[in-house]
C-alpha cells in the first residue's frame, strides 16, 4: 500500500514574506524524496510570532526509507513513534543534543500514513496528531442531515470541528477519546446492520461512506454519511 508523508514546522519568523521563503527552502531540501502535493504557510494563531508551514509529499521510492531520510535531512533528536508498517510519526523539540537545519524552527512533526485514507475522504490535516484526541458532540440537524463534532488534539494543541453531511446513521457517544479515524465502505459496518436498521436495503447508496471512530481503549463507533470536512478553529 502506498503512503503519503505530511510535514508541519513551526518557525519563529519576522513576517509572511520570510515565512514563504522558508517554505520554499524546506521544499527544496526535501525535493529529492518525492513530489509536493500540497503546501501552505500561515501565522500560528496561538503564538503570533510563529508561522506554521505544512507540506504533503508523495514519496518517490520506498516510503519507510523516505521517512527516515526526511528526518535525517531536517534535524537530529527526533522522538519517533512507529505505529505499524504503514504508519509512523516523529516530533522534534529543541533540547540538549538536538539540532535542526534552521535555527528558526521551534517545533516539527513528520507523519507517514496510508494514501487511501486521504483518497477515501479523510483530510491529512485531520489525520495528523489524532492519538488521544478528544471527540465531542457539537450539534445535530436531522433536517439538514448534518452532524458537527468538536475535536481537541493534544499536540499543538489543536482545536477543530468535523462536519459530516448527508448523515444517514450515527453510532457515537457524546464524548470519546480516540486513537484514529477511518473512511470505509460496507466492510466497515457491523454485522446485521442492514437487517436491524435498514431492512429494505442490502447495500449502501453509491455516495454513502462509513466513517469509523476508533476509541483509545479499543471501542469502535461509526457514522454513515456522504462527506466529511475538517476545519481548525482558534481556541478561546
Amino acid at each position: 500500500m502506498s503512503s503519503l508523508i505530511s510535514l508541519k514546522l513551526m518557525a519563529e519568523l519576522p513576517d509572511e514574506a520570510t515565512a514563504l521563503r522558508f517554505q520554499t527552502e524546506v521544499q527544496v531540501r526535501i525535493a529529492d524524496f518525492g513530489g509536493i502535493r500540497q503546501s501552505a504557510t500561515k501565522r500560528y494563531w496561538k503564538i503570533p510570532e510563529w508561522f506554521e508551514v505544512t507540506l504533503l509529499l508523495q514519496p518517490g521510492s520506498t516510503t519507510s526509507l523516505v521517512f527516515d531520510s526526511i528526518l535525517s535531512s531536517l534535524g537530529e533528536g527526533w522522538e519517533r513513534h512507529d505505529i505499524c508498517d504503514e504508519e509512523q510519526w516523529a516530533i522534534w523539540n529543541p533540547k540538549a543534543g538536538s539540532k535542526f537545519c534552521s535555527s528558526d524552527v521551534r517545533w516539527a512533526h513528520v507523519q507517514r500514513f496510508p494514501a487511501n485514507q486521504m483518497e477515501l475522504g479523510l483530510p491529512p490535516s485531520l489525520l495528523a496528531y489524532l492519538a488521544d484526541a478528544e471527540l465531542r458532540l457539537g450539534s445535530w440537524d436531522g433536517t439538514a442531515e448534518t452532524l458537527v463534532l468538536g475535536i481537541t488534539k493534544e499536540i499543538g494543541p489543536e482545536e477543530g470541528v468535523i462536519i459530516l453531511t448527508g448523515v444517514r446513521h450515527v453510532n457515537l457517544p457524546s464524548l470519546l477519546t480516540i486513537s484514529g479515524i477511518e473512511c470505509r465502505g460496507e466492510d466497515g459496518l457491523p454485522s446485521g446492520f442492514f437487517e436491524t436498521y435498514r431492512p429494505n436495503d442490502q447495500h449502501l447508496d453509491p455516495d454513502e461512506r462509513v466513517y469509523l471512530f476508533h476509541g483509545a481503549w479499543g471501542e469502535e463507533f461509526f457514522v454513515v454519511a456522504e462527506n466529511l470536512e475538517y476545519r481548525t478553529t482558534a481556541a478561546d
